[in-house]
C-alpha cells in the first residue's frame, strides 16, 4: 500500500519540486495519519516515465493532449491507483485522521451534486489495484480526448463527473466505503470543504481554498488553472489553432486604430525610424508550456518593415519577435515562433511597423506545434 501525491508544474529538468509551506504541511499530515506507508510525490517527469512503463500508448498521448495540469493529474492518479493500489490526496488537503485502508474497499467521498447525481470527488481516493472502475475511467478520458469532449462544466472532461460515472457503472455498494464532501464555509468566494466519513460522521480531512489552482497555495510559477483553459475552450491540444479576428483585436487593442469592415486599421505616425508597436492586444487565453506559432494575417500593408512581438503583460519583457520587409502594398503575413517555457496567461502581441506605415490586420492565428514529448 502506497501513498501518492502529484505536483505538475513547469520547472527546470532535474530540479526538485519546490513545496510552499502550506503544501508541505498538508503532505506531512497525509503521511502522519497513515504511518508506516511509503509516500511518493510524482512530478511531471516521473508521471511521464510511469505512463510509458505501465500504460498503453493512447493513454500517454491523452496525457499530453490535456492542456490543464489539473486534468493531467486527474488521469495520472487513476493510472497510479489502477496499477499499484493505495491512497491519493490532493496537495490542498489537510488530514485529521487516516482513511480506513484496512477495509480493502474503494474509499471515496460523494461530492455535491452540481452537474450530475453520480458526481464523486477525486480529491481523496483509496483503492485496491486493478479495479474495473479505474480502467473504465481511464478509457473514458482517452475517449474524451479523441472527441474533444467538454461536457456541461469543467468537472466533466476528466474529473468528478467522469469518476463518479465510472464508479456507478462498475462498482457494487458493498465494494465502497463512502464519505461525503461538505462545504462548511457557505460563501461564494471561499470553499472550505470537509471530507466526512459517512459511516460514523467523523471528520477525515479538510480543504480550504479561495479558488481553483495551486497558485492559491503559494505555487506562483509554472502552474495553470483548469478553469482558465476550460472557459477559453482550450481543454485539448487539438483545440488549436485559435483564430482571433480583427473585431476582437480592435475592441480590446491599444493604443488606437479603428475597425473598418473586417479589418483593424493601424497607422504608425512619426517616430525615429525604429520599428515600434502600432497596436497591442493581450491574448484572451492561457498558454500551457510548449512551442507555439503566431501568424499575423495582413489584408494589406504599405511598403516598409513590419513585425510581430510577444511580450509579458505588466513588465513588457519581450518573449519573442519576428519582422519582415514588404516591397509593395498588398497582402502579407508575419510568422512568430513562441516557445513558452512555463504556463502563463499574460501574453500580449504587438504589431510592429515603421514610421509612416499603414496596415490592415485581418486577424491572428495561434498554433500549438507538435514536438517530441519531454523526458
Amino acid at each position: 500500500m502506497n501513498l501518492f501525491s502529484i505536483l505538475i508544474a513547469d520547472q527546470p529538468p532535474d530540479a526538485p519540486p519546490r513545496l510552499p509551506p502550506a503544501v508541505a504541511r498538508n503532505i506531512g499530515s497525509f503521511k502522519e495519519h497513515h504511518p508506516g506507508l511509503p509516500h511518493r510525490l510524482y512530478d511531471q517527469p516521473a508521471i511521464r516515465a510511469f505512463l510509458r512503463a505501465h500504460m498503453e500508448a493512447d493513454v500517454c498521448r491523452a496525457y499530453e493532449e490535456l492542456l490543464p495540469y489539473a486534468y493531467r493529474a486527474d488521469l495520472a492518479r487513476l493510472c497510479l491507483l489502477h496499477e499499484f493500489g493505495g491512497a491519493y490526496a490532493d496537495l490542498s488537503v489537510f488530514f485529521h485522521e487516516g482513511l480506513p485502508l484496512e477495509s480493502g474497499k474503494l474509499v471515496v467521498f460523494r461530492d455535491r451534486a452540481v452537474d450530475a447525481p453520480w458526481i464523486v470527488s477525486n480529491t481523496i481516493i483509496a483503492a485496491p489495484a486493478r479495479l474495473p472502475a479505474f480502467e473504465a475511467a481511464i478509457r473514458m478520458i482517452v475517449a474524451h480526448c479523441r472527441r474533444r469532449y467538454r461536457g456541461v462544466s469543467s468537472l466533466c472532461p476528466t474529473g468528478p463527473v467522469l469518476f463518479g460515472k465510472a464508479i456507478a457503472l462498475h462498482c457494487e455498494p458493498e465494494q465502497i466505503h463512502l464519505g461525503e464532501v461538505i462545504n462548511v464555509a457557505q460563501r461564494e468566494t471561499t470553499e472550505t470543504l470537509a471530507f466526512v466519513d459517512a459511516t460514523n460522521g467523523r471528520l477525515v480531512a479538510y480543504r480550504a481554498k479561495s479558488a481553483a489552482g495551486l497558485d492559491v497555495l503559494g505555487m506562483d510559477a509554472g502552474v495553470n488553472n483548469y478553469n482558465d483553459f476550460y472557459n477559453a475552450h482550450l481543454v485539448y491540444a487539438s483545440d488549436f489553432p485559435v483564430i482571433i479576428k480583427a473585431d476582437f483585436l480592435a475592441a480590446h487593442g491599444a493604443p488606437g486604430g479603428r475597425l473598418e469592415g473586417t479589418h483593424w486599421l493601424l497607422a504608425r505616425d512619426g517616430g525615429d525610424g525604429v520599428l515600434a508597436a502600432a497596436g497591442r492586444c493581450r491574448l484572451p487565453f492561457p498558454f500551457a508550456a510548449g512551442r507555439h506559432r503566431v501568424l499575423l494575417d495582413l489584408a494589406w500593408a504599405t511598403p516598409g518593415e513590419v513585425g510581430l512581438a510577444a511580450t509579458a503583460h505588466g513588465s513588457g519583457a519581450t518573449l519573442a519577435c519576428a519582422r519582415r520587409r514588404i516591397d509593395e502594398t498588398g497582402p502579407a503575413s508575419v510568422t512568430l515562433d513562441l516557445d513558452v517555457e512555463a504556463s502563463r496567461k499574460d501574453i500580449v502581441v504587438a504589431i510592429l511597423a515603421a514610421p509612416g506605415a499603414r496596415v490592415a490586420v485581418a486577424g491572428l492565428r495561434i498554433e500549438r506545434l507538435q514536438g517530441d514529448i519531454p523526458t
